[in-house]
């Protein structure tokens, strides 16, 4: 028998991997927060860690990194779980903060138990541990290699010809912000789009803070800026310094207004992104699901 720590803020979600892990003859402790997660460690100590990425004030992230940091748990086995976190850079951050595997919140509670069984027979590698995150994440997007910075490289504008880069870049100002500003403010008037040189971005939404996405270099944020003037849907903070390119809504529609080729490149590239988002959230919600019926059914 095993003594699990199990980290999410969504109750149902705790009881039912309460149920599933004692059924496979473990003892559940549970937490609702990281902070309460890592007064806990402090006292007891666990076979293995169960932690969600998305937690409220303090992410996942964040309490792997400490955990690796005190003497109970720098060796504990962590598996982290997530149905937002799938990009090439967030995965290779879960590696490098300390976390031993991935599971995602699209597998069943019982696929999930079974992948924290495999955690007591064979103590994965730094590049086993990778290989699972990626195998885990639906929709996971490869960047393996180093994107250059600049328009050029991100999605909204992959497909364009050097020239209409250049005339997209001729419009666009490099802006530096510090780590811990706010660049994009969830409920204020949106008439900027953003493209990160270097640095990483934080995606937060409502009054707790709770972490959406990590963006890092050569990804974008605002793009909807580009189409319409609606409020913003959620806050976009500097995590590190950033640098980034800035492009302001009607600079940009000066600059395609004399080639349709180009907004017609630009305005496709924006419906893939919004579709593939789409059915990421699609996926992310199978869990969710599963949580709803528990909850009918007690």
């Amino acid at each position: 028998m095993a003594k699990i720590l199990v980290v999410d803020d969504n109750d149902t979600f705790l009881e039912i991997m309460n149920d599933v892990l004692t059924e496979h003859g473990h003892q559940v402790v549970t937490a609702k927060e990281g902070s309460e997660a890592l007064s806990i460690v402090r006292d007891q100590t666990f076979d293995a860690i169960l932690l969600d990425l998305l937690l409220p004030r303090m992410t996942g992230f964040d309490v792997v990194r400490e955990m690796r940091g005190m003497e109970n748990t720098e060796k504990t086995p962590i598996l982290a779980v997530s149905g937002v976190f799938r990009q090439d850079a967030q995965i290779q951050y879960l590696r490098e903060v300390g976390a031993n595997g991935f599971v995602s919140k699209d597998q069943t509670p019982k696929e999930i138990a079974a992948r924290v069984d495999r955690l007591f027979q064979n103590a994965p590698t730094d590049e086993d541990a990778l290989a699972e995150v990626k195998a885990n994440l639906p929709g996971y997007r490869s960047s393996v290699e180093k994107k250059p910075a600049g328009f050029a490289s991100m999605p909204l504008f992959k497909d364009l010809r050097e020239d209409q880069v250049q005339k997209i870049v001729s419009v666009s100002k490099r802006k530096k912000f510090p780590a811990g500003e706010v660049i994009i403010r969830e409920g204020e008037q949106g008439d900027m789009f953003y493209g990160i040189i270097s640095g990483t971005v934080v995606v937060e939404k409502g009054d707790d803070q709770a972490v959406l996405a990590r963006l890092e270099t050569g990804e974008e944020f605002g793009e909807l800026a580009l189409v319409d003037r609606e409020l913003r849907v959620a806050t976009c903070r500097a995590e590190t310094d950033v640098e980034a390119l800035e492009i302001e809504r009607n600079a940009f529609e000066d600059a395609v207004r004399d080639d349709p080729d180009l907004e017609r490149k630009v305005l496709r590239s924006l419906l893939l992104i919004l579709a593939k988002r789409l059915r990421d959230t699609d996926t992310s919600l199978t869990f969710s699901r599963t949580l709803l019926e528990k909850s009918m059914e007690s």
